[in-house]
């Protein structure tokens, strides 16, 4: 089917090609049995999906950025392609939420990951260069849910990603044996800190600090 104009149909139902050059309102369900290619020559038109807001999922044509939630288009930073924009304005807090649904989720188990890839290599081949997982530290159960936090990055001459650092769950930080260290930002200088309130000097006072 080949629509040139605008289309207002209560509902509609496509089971072969359709190609729609103008308007489409549909004010009932839609069904749509193959694929959908919106925009397809790539022109600088929007595309929005209400919700209980009206910017529910928004595409800018422009620049090919990502919008969701909000009762308005908003601009926040550079938006460009690949970039999204989680956007809350009813007075609470916008959340990206990873949700392992599991009921037996062991000892290491990973239960999200957020990974940053590159093809920035000698064969170019698609990479990943610096990961945050989340992961199981011990055997979940109805009251005992351990988890702990990694970091990777990829050192230098190589394209092998490793894990350099973890908080477990007790809270302790933990450097992995990769040689490398807790660094000041200015050499020569002693303005590392430990212990509760740490002042300007540790030499005195019950700081409970532990060093070896």
């Amino acid at each position: 089917a080949h629509f040139s104009g605008a289309l207002n149909a209560a509902t509609m139902d496509l089971s072969s090609n359709a190609v729609i050059d103008g308007t489409a309102l549909v004010t009932g369900g839609a069904t749509i049995n193959g694929s959908a290619v919106f925009n397809q020559d790539a022109a600088d038109v929007d595309f929005r999906v209400e919700g209980n807001e009206a910017f529910a999922f928004f595409v800018h044509g422009a620049d090919s950025s990502v919008q969701m939630g909000g009762a308005s288009q908003q601009t926040v930073g550079t938006m460009a392609a690949g970039r999204l924009l989680l956007l809350n304005d009813n007075n609470s807090n916008p959340e990206l939420k990873l949700f392992r649904q599991d009921t037996s989720i062991g000892n290491g188990a990973n239960l999200g990951e957020i990974v940053a890839y590159s093809n920035d290599t000698a064969d170019n081949d698609i990479m990943p260069v610096a990961s945050i997982s989340f992961a199981a530290d011990g055997t979940f159960s109805a009251t005992n849910n351990p988890s702990q936090i990694l970091f990777f990055n990829t050192p230098a001459s190589s394209e092998t990603i490793r894990q350099v650092g973890r908080f477990d769950a007790l809270g302790n930080f933990e450097i992995s044996n990769t040689g490398g260290t807790i660094v000041t930002a200015t050499a020569g200088t002693s303005n590392f800190r430990a212990g509760v309130n740490a002042g300007d000097a540790i030499s005195t006072g019950d700081y409970n600090v532990f060093v070896g």
